[in-house]
């Protein structure tokens, strides 16, 4: 329970509450281990990530996430999120 605070906390604060409908977070046992594992829908518009007064946006490339410059991060919304 304090550990998924703390998770609810740094996700309103860095990505924003009117997001976290789009996460779950479970608590599994793994090899006797508990760990705690969320899982994100995509979004219907652009997320951002805010980190030290820096806003940045991010895409999964594989299985890895990349921050993308002002001008791709425009690019890849054109091609993703808008309609036409």
């Amino acid at each position: 329970d304090g550990f998924e605070n703390i998770f609810n906390m740094a996700f309103n604060t860095m990505i924003g509450a009117e997001h976290r409908h789009l996460v779950d977070v479970s608590f599994p046992v793994v090899a006797g281990q508990e760990i705690c594992l969320a899982t994100a829908r995509p979004a219907a518009e652009p997320v951002y990530l805010t980190h030290k007064g820096e806003e940045r946006f991010y895409i999964r490339t594989g299985n890895t996430s990349q921050w993308l410059t002002v001008s791709k991060a425009a690019r890849y919304i054109r091609m993703h999120f808008t309609e036409g």
